[in-house]
């Protein structure tokens, strides 16, 4: 029998070139846990709007591609009778009330005080891919059409899962990941 000491560092112990290493090799072996979540914001968005999504990428090529399916006079409208088809349809989507149950075992939620973060599936790119509906509702204008709209919105969701992806995996957000993770490596950067 024999016994090996082996000394191991944590990322914030380790020279510069034991750190690039150890971030080339997580790098290596990324994996971007959120795309399920973000699929799941898609989806949500396609059940509550007329729409049905046909193809998506990001964060490589970046497009959406979705057909309306409503009639063509709902996919017109603009300013401020798309502002009232919106609210009038789709408020309970849009906004929830305000939670202020302080128990455990209880849900309760007000009927006056309306929030609208987190409203689809509980995750940040609810926000992101409703950000455009909230910033129309609050100035609602003219030459923005229902289609117009729902494209943007779809953007909107396509380059903020691009930008959440790029961010992950930018040496930032893989020695975020490091750290709280708390790996521990060798003094060549080889994780332990």
């Amino acid at each position: 029998m024999r016994v090996i000491t082996k000394t191991v560092y944590d990322f914030d112990e380790l020279n510069e070139a034991a750190k690039q290493r150890a971030i080339e090799s997580e790098r290596k072996n990324f994996y971007y846990a959120w795309d399920d979540e973000n699929v799941a914001t898609l989806k949500a968005f396609e059940k509550v709007f007329p729409i049905k999504i046909t193809r998506w990428e990001y964060p490589d090529e970046n497009f959406v591609n979705f057909e309306m399916q409503c009639t063509e006079e709902i996919e017109r409208l603009s300013g401020v009778r798309l502002l009232s088809y919106i609210t009038n349809n789709y408020y309970n989507s849009l906004w929830k009330g305000k939670y202020y149950s302080k128990g455990i075992n209880l849900s309760r939620h007000s009927k006056i005080i309306m929030e609208n973060s987190y409203t689809l599936t509980g995750y940040h790119m609810d926000d992101e891919i409703l950000e455009p509906i909230y910033c129309f509702m609050k100035n609602p204008v003219d030459w923005v059409d229902f289609e117009d709209l729902i494209k943007e919105c779809l953007y909107s969701w396509v380059y903020a899962c691009r930008d959440d992806t790029q961010q992950a995996c930018s040496d930032e957000g893989i020695i975020e990941s490091i750290k709280c993770n708390e790996y521990e490596f060798d003094e060549d950067g080889e994780q332990q």
